[in-house]
């Protein structure tokens, strides 16, 4: 009997009130505008830094240069440079919509440089490589690096 009573008293709940509805949706709506005014200096903030930072570019070229120095073979294309190193594995560095990607063998991807728009690798000499970086406000970041095994193009 006590088992039918609880069933009956279970089955006589009609569900949300629209006062209830109302109320919950008016908080929520609160709730979202609150919390999206406050993130609003956070993303005016990343706007703001879309250029690269001096320190992030020195760290990308001492990289650069570490794997050209120990690399037996380099081959660049105008937007891509690829090291074979001596146990034959091979680093390559590619422009990746806005970052430059550093890929062991063709898998996964390290971030070398972010926010960038437009990469740029091209021969001086036959021991002289330069590499031209444009970050996504038109700054022109340039080095030139030194090769110490022969430059070929593909």
């Amino acid at each position: 009997m006590r088992k039918i009573k609880f069933a009956q008293s279970l089955s006589n709940d009609r569900g949300f009130t629209l006062l209830e509805t109302i109320i919950t949706f008016s908080l929520l709506v609160i709730i979202v505008l609150i919390s999206s005014s406050s993130l609003h200096p956070f993303v005016q903030n990343n706007v703001k830094n879309c250029s690269l930072n001096a320190l992030e570019w020195d760290n990308f070229i001492f990289k650069l240069q570490n794997d050209i120095n120990t690399g037996i073979r380099v081959t660049r294309s105008l937007h891509r440079l690829e090291i074979e190193a001596a146990d034959h594995s091979i680093s390559s560095y590619e422009q990746y919509q806005q970052i430059i990607r550093r890929q062991k063998n063709g898998t996964g991807h390290d971030i070398a440089l972010q926010n960038i728009k437009d990469l740029q690798i091209y021969p001086i000499s036959c021991a002289l490589l330069t590499i031209k970086v444009t970050d996504l406000k038109g700054v022109i970041y340039e080095r030139n690096l030194n090769v110490y095994t022969s430059i070929k193009t593909s």
